[in-house]
């Protein structure tokens, strides 16, 4: 390893009863044993089957003379063996299998003082692989993603593409995934997959009919779910799709993880309050994106609840409109107010798909309560604003929670 980084690697023989280690160095000493011992254990670490029978690939052990090889059709009584008298034969092929049939498969290393515990057991079967499942698509522009659940026997996977005039093969080698690029959108391509091995390929698995769109919109990240004073449950997330239109987010909750229901759609902006669910439930959420295009193709993360500390208050009050800024008035309760303290307000754009917030803030607070401006001149008209109010202590911020109070900059 060090010498495949171009560290200077040095070897010596030495006849000392002390010796010098140079600093900053890592040392290996080594030294012959007058002891002999058995070689340690083996692993089978690939195998595949071949036209000829099944192919087999073990580590190698130093102190071996050879290896043992082990099989048959009952994993507790193997009837046939292969020696290998080579140290350094680490593979073979154990012919003469019969078709259909299935074997397992052990591997000793052997020196003259004994052998080795046995390998793992391995079982091959002498067939073609069994049929292949998609279970997820995923694209993006003139790029799709498939995935499937490997098979039994499969020492690799083909991928077959149909557009409705010719199929294309594509070889995936031993992997459960597949990205297939330079397609076109609005086609129909029906996708299949099928497992092969030396004997041959196996059934291709049901298609799935899948068609590139322009503008799929970007998933949301950091989805989060908290307890309301009310006992609702408000979820938060993170939009980042700036740039595809009409994007909007479909709701999905769950007694059992990853095991969802559509909650709500039709969701416009970044939060919403779940008024069906109890905070005594249990319940995970998770969120999607989509317009006309389709759905986004992964969910963020999985929410679980996070219960209120229900001493904890931040709230706005009332919002004023004046000649030359909103007056926001907010009251909090039982806020531990501990290091550089300091209150405000955060203001987003709602009009739009907005990431960003303009925060305004005040050192100035009597008796749980303060009061700041937001000056119109920071704002557009014909705007509409979301407004979260916030205490800073502890270096931390603590928002009051959705739903957000909005103006209306007319």
């Amino acid at each position: 390893e060090a010498e495949n980084n171009n560290i200077p690697v040095h070897a010596e023989g030495i006849k000392a009863d002390k010796i010098t280690i140079q600093p900053h160095s890592v040392t290996l000493l080594s030294w012959v044993s007058p002891d002999k011992y058995a070689p340690s254990a083996t692993r089978i670490y690939k195998s595949r089957v071949a036209k000829e029978g099944v192919e087999l690939s073990w580590w190698k052990r130093d102190i071996a003379d050879g290896y043992l090889v082990s099989y048959g059709t009952d994993p507790e009584k193997p009837d046939h063996q292969i020696r290998l008298n080579n140290a350094d034969e680490c593979n073979t092929i154990v012919k003469g299998l019969s078709k259909g049939g299935s074997y397992y498969f052990t591997v000793k290393a052997i020196n003259k003082e004994g052998e080795s515990e046995k390998s793992q057991v391995l079982k091959r079967s002498m067939i073609t692989p069994s049929k292949p499942a998609i279970f997820k698509v995923a694209k993006r522009d003139t790029t799709i993603t498939i995935m499937w659940k490997s098979v039994a026997n499969a020492d690799g996977y083909m991928v077959y593409v149909n557009d409705g005039k010719k199929t294309k093969a594509y070889d995936a080698k031993n992997v459960f995934g597949y990205r297939i690029e330079g397609l076109k959108y609005n086609v129909n391509y029906n996708i299949s997959v099928a497992g092969y091995n030396g004997l041959g390929t196996g059934a291709k698995s049901e298609f799935k009919t899948v068609s590139c769109k322009k503008h799929l919109p970007y998933p949301p990240r950091n989805i989060s779910a908290k307890e309301t004073a009310s006992g609702h449950i408000v979820l938060e997330w993170i939009t980042q799709d700036t740039i595809n239109p009409g994007v909007k987010y479909r709701l999905y909750r769950g007694r059992k993880l990853h095991e969802f229901e559509v909650l709500a759609e039709g969701v416009e902006g970044s939060s919403y309050l779940d008024k069906t669910a109890s905070a005594s439930d249990n319940y995970y959420y998770t969120v999607k994106s989509y317009n006309t295009a389709g759905e986004c193709n992964f969910y963020p993360n999985v929410a679980t609840v996070i219960k209120r500390n229900k001493q904890i208050n931040i709230d706005i009050q009332s919002i004023s409109e004046l000649a030359e800024a909103w007056e926001v008035k907010v009251k909090f309760s039982n806020v531990k107010l501990d290091g550089d303290v300091y209150y405000g307000v955060a203001v987003s754009d709602i009009s739009y798909l907005n990431v960003e917030e303009d925060v305004y803030r005040t050192n100035d607070a009597t008796r749980g309560e303060f009061t700041l401006q937001v000056p119109k001149d920071k704002l557009k008209r014909g705007r509409t604003y979301a407004i979260k109010a916030f205490v800073n202590t502890n270096g931390k911020s603590l928002y009051s929670l959705p739903p957000h109070k909005n103006i209306e900059f007319k």
